[in-house]
């Protein structure tokens, strides 16, 4: 699958247009100020597109004309564009866990509204300030508002106890300087971490020591020094679902010590699995 990914595309006519297509990804944009964010046209069939931001488009987000098919939508923040967010003129489309508040067409892509559902004051910018929101009780979502850069040492979870949070980045980086976590849950039970992008750590994400009952889902952790995602001594009962997780050193892409278990998830994307299987294959879904 040829992939398209990490491009900001501002003040085309279409900021993607697929044309007689087949089984192209589009990962990680950000595509505004256009007048159509992500056109689909003419048959374009099985593509996929993942964890992108479509906003600010003059005319519709993402648009999906007649004779178009089988194409996945999911984990997409498509919102405040002009006449519509979405246009489905296509047949058997579908997608899960976007955002996006005006929706044209008979669909099988689902959206959650745009506005937030957050607390006011239950937004992060930074490490610290992040750790502070998932502590606080009055919080039960935290979001990342900006990527976070150059981080020393370990970002998120380091030292801190919370339980039944969700931390979204809203597709937000993080980025290391090639030590510590992104994100480490230990002895951590009922969380949710998602739209997260981690890289450039020793170790991307890791849960460990006693965590159990967490989710991963629709996170990026790429390029970090060891190791994406571990699951470590003692995990158990977590799920891990739609992350992609590739171009990792050392141990690989998935590490998983030989304590953890009853660990599973489906629709992942890696290039080095190690002893990590999706359900109902060896190794990730996808391949990098």
């Amino acid at each position: 699958m040829a992939t398209i990914q990490n491009c900001v595309i501002v003040g085309s006519s279409r900021g993607v247009y697929l044309h007689e297509s087949t089984s192209i990804k589009l990962e990680n944009n950000r595509l505004s100020e256009n007048t159509y964010g992500v056109y689909l046209s003419c048959r374009s069939k099985m593509n996929r597109l993942y964890r992108n931001t479509i906003e600010d488009n003059t005319k519709y987000g993402i648009h999906i004309s007649d004779s178009c098919s089988s194409n996945t939508v999911s984990d997409n923040k498509v919102c405040l564009n002009t006449e519509k967010d979405i246009k489905d003129e296509g047949d058997n489309n579908e997608g899960f866990n976007n955002m996006c508040d005006t929706v044209e067409g008979t669909t099988g892509i689902e959206c959650l509204p745009c506005m937030s559902l957050v607390p006011t004051g239950c937004s992060c910018s930074s490490c610290s300030e992040c750790n502070t929101k998932l502590k606080d009780a009055s919080c039960s979502t935290v979001t990342l508002t900006h990527d976070i850069t150059g981080v020393s040492g370990t970002c998120v979870g380091a030292s801190v106890s919370f339980t039944n949070k969700v931390f979204d980045c809203q597709n937000h980086k993080i980025s290391g300087s090639g030590s510590g976590y992104g994100i480490g849950l230990s002895f951590k039970t009922g969380n949710t971490i998602k739209n997260c992008t981690i890289t450039g750590f020793y170790r991307g994400i890791y849960i460990g020591h006693h965590s159990s009952a967490n989710t991963l889902t629709s996170n990026t952790a790429n390029s970090n020094g060891v190791v994406g995602i571990i699951l470590g001594s003692s995990s158990s009962s977590n799920t891990i679902n739609s992350n992609s997780v590739c171009s990792n050193d050392g141990a690989g892409d998935f590490y998983l010590d030989d304590s953890a278990s009853s660990n599973s998830g489906g629709d992942n994307t890696c290039g080095s699995p190690g002893k990590w299987n999706d359900i109902g294959t060896t190794g990730c879904t996808h391949t990098c």
